[in-house]
């Protein structure tokens, strides 16, 4: 085998099952972090500086796809004890880290209010915050995440929902998603292009992404002649975000892995 990679994720990650088949595949060996499967050595000094080992498998892990990890409510204390642990060694880890963690999240913190305030020229679409859809965006298509954790609940309005919720009302025909999978960007749905200035907002946008970690992500933006607006961001993109380009993220993804 090529090399060992690692990847994070619940159980039911769909996108992190099928990228393991395909690295399979091309012969690279990977496995997913479990108890009994990984051994992690991590050592701090006095100084501050770290030295993290990784094996699965008995191999040494070159590199480690990161999608996050869950929490059961019946063995939280431990699964939280885990998490800390995998927390400093994914920070320290001298390889590749797609979606390395920080000091501000296990996954890259990809705020929409911090993102349209560091990226110049970038606007926030309409968006509002409560328990109710705002009659205000009735008159688009609106998308609705949780404000807790931004799990998409669904569109439309909600009925009896007692959580906050993140309401952002959009217009489909000027909707553009772009996925970053390691050193490459992939757009779907309209062109970029219809916007004179969505090159550079792009760009500056990819390059605040790295700088968060955030290598496997997805951004949803509303695309103008005069704006270029900001609709979703995410860190953990689903199949259904990129699966008629699937064969070419998970190529990109293995690629930055092997570095």
């Amino acid at each position: 085998m090529l090399a060992m990679l690692l990847v994070l994720a619940p159980p039911e990650d769909e996108v992190a099952t099928r990228f393991e088949r395909m690295v399979r595949s091309r012969g690279v060996g990977v496995a997913r972090a479990a108890i009994g499967t990984v051994s992690m050595q991590v050592e701090l000094t006095r100084s501050g500086t770290a030295s993290v080992e990784l094996r699965a498998l008995g191999a040494r892990v070159h590199g480690v796809l990161n999608r996050g990890l869950s929490i059961d409510s019946e063995s939280q204390f431990e699964d939280s004890e885990r998490l800390a642990a995998w927390w400093s060694a994914l920070a320290y880890f001298p390889g590749p880290v797609v979606n390395r963690p920080s000091r501000l999240g296990f996954l890259p913190e990809l705020d929409v209010l911090s993102l349209v305030e560091r990226v110049p020229n970038l606007d926030l679409a309409p968006m509002h915050i409560g328990s109710k859809t705002p009659p205000s965006l009735t008159g688009s298509i609106t998308n609705i995440h949780s404000a807790r954790d931004g799990r998409f609940l669904g569109r439309g309005n909600l009925h009896g929902e007692e959580e906050l919720c993140l309401f952002t009302g959009f217009d489909p025909e000027r909707t553009c998603r772009i996925l970053w999978a390691g050193d490459k960007s992939f757009a779907t749905d309209i062109k970029p292009s219809a916007s004179i200035g969505a090159a550079g907002v792009i760009k500056a946008l990819g390059k605040e992404l790295r700088s968060l970690s955030a290598t496997f992500s997805l951004v949803v933006l509303q695309v103008s002649s005069s704006s270029i607006e900001l609709v979703h961001a995410t860190p953990v993109p689903n199949l259904s975000n990129f699966m008629e380009l699937e064969e070419d993220v998970y190529e990109a993804l293995l690629n930055h892995l092997l570095q």
